[in-house]
C-alpha cells in the first residue's frame, strides 16, 4: 500500500489505507474470532517513488489512532536495493538486523510492541543482466538461508520468500527471476521446472529450523568477530548450530556436549558425521552457511 505508483494508484494515501483497516478489520473478527488480522505489508526501502515503509506506518498510526486495536502483525518487506548482503550495511540501509530493530522500535512507540512482525516477502533476482545487479545462484542461496535466519532471531515470527518459480526468463528483467526454481513455460507436461540452488538451500533450512523452537545469538560464546556469525536453534531434539562468514573463510571451535552425535551439513544439504576433540568440533565457514546438528546419545 506504500507504493502507490504501482499498488495503490496514482499515489499511496494512509487516510484512506487506514480506512480500509478500519472498515475490513471488524468484518475479518465477526466472520473468525480466531483470525490473524495483519497490516500490510509494507515496501520498507525507499525507491524515491514510494512513501519509506517506516513514514507511512507513521501515517497510518497517525490516521488510526485505534490501530493496535485492529490489528494483531504487522508486515514487512525489508528489500535490499540495491541487492546486497542482508547482513551487512550498504550506502542506502543499515543490514538487515538494524532495520528489523528499527521496525520494533517504532513498533514500540506506536503501541505495537506487543504484536506479531512478520518478513511477509523478501528475496533477491538472479536475473544475470538486469539493470539492477542481482545474485549468482550459489550467493541467491546463501541470502535465503542468512536472511531468514538473522529474522527469526530478531523475532519475526514468519518469513515468506520471494518467490517460488521465476515468472519468465528474459535475462534482463529482474522480476522474472526471483524462484527458487526456474521458469516453466508448461506447468501442465511432465518436465519440471530446474530446480535453483536456492531450492536445496531452502529445504535443508526448513529441515533444520523445523526441529526446533528458539533461536539465540551464538557469537559471545563463540567470540565471533563482527564479520562472522553464529545462531544456535535450540529446542526440539538437540541443537542445531548455523554458522558463517561475510568475509574471509575461517575455522571455528563450536563447544558440544560430551557424548555428542555431531552431522556437518552444507547448506545444500549433503552432510558428514564429525567426531568432537575434547567437546569442540573444528569446522570451516565461509559465505555459504553450514549446520552443525547436535545430538547427545542415549546411555
Amino acid at each position: 500500500p506504500n507504493a502507490g505508483i504501482q499498488f495503490w494508484q496514482p499515489k499511496e494515501d494512509p487516510e484512506a489505507f487506514g480506512a480500509l483497516v478500519a472498515a475490513t478489520s471488524p468484518a475479518i473478527r465477526a466472520a473468525d474470532a480466531d483470525a490473524e488480522v495483519v497490516l500490510g505489508g509494507l515496501f520498507w526501502p525507499d525507491l524515491f517513488l514510494n512513501t519509506t515503509g517506516p513514514d507511512f506506518l507513521d501515517q497510518v498510526g497517525a490516521a488510526l489512532p485505534d490501530l493496535a486495536d485492529l490489528v494483531d502483525v504487522i508486515s514487512i518487506h525489508p528489500y535490499r536495493y540495491p541487492f546486497t548482503a542482508p547482513d551487512l550495511p550498504s550506502d542506502s540501509q543499515g543490514s538487515m538486523v538494524s532495520e528489523i530493530c528499527a521496525a520494533w522500535d517504532q513498533m514500540e512507540d506506536l503501541g505495537l510492541g506487543e504484536h506479531e512482525m512478520w518478513i511477509g516477502e523478501l528475496g533477491w533476482h538472479t536475473a544475470p543482466d538486469a539493470f539492477f545487479p542481482g545474485a549468482d545462484e550459489a550467493t541467491h542461496a546463501a541470502w535465503l538461508v542468512r536472511a531468514a535466519v538473522l529474522s527469526f532471531a530478531q523475532g519475526a515470527s514468519q518469513f515468506a520468500w520471494y518467490t517460488f518459480r521465476d515468472s519468465g526468463d528474459n535475462v534482463i528483467d529482474q522480476e522474472d527471476m526471483f524462484g527458487l526454481v526456474g521458469f516453466d513455460p508448461d506447468p501442465t507436461d511432465d518436465v519440471p521446472p530446474e530446480e535453483k540452488q536456492a531450492f536445496g538451500a531452502y529445504v535443508t533450512l526448513m529441515h533444520m529450523l523445523g526441529t526446533h523452537d528458539t533461536i539465540t545469538d551464538g557469537s559471545v560464546t563463540l567470540g565471533l568477530g563482527p564479520e562472522h556469525f553464529g545462531y544456535l536453534l535450540s529446542g526440539g531434539e538437540g541443537e542445531t548450530w548455523v554458522l558463517w562468514s561475510t568475509g574471509e573463510s575461517t575455522e571455528l571451535d563450536v563447544p558440544v556436549s560430551e557424548g555428542a552425535r555431531v552431522h556437518h551439513v552444507q547448506m545444500g544439504g549433503d552432510s558428514r558425521v564429525v567426531r568432537p576433540v575434547y567437546g569442540t568440533v573444528r569446522v570451516a565457514v565461509g559465505t555459504e552457511p553450514v549446520y552443525l546438528s547436535v545430538v547427545v546419545e542415549e546411555d
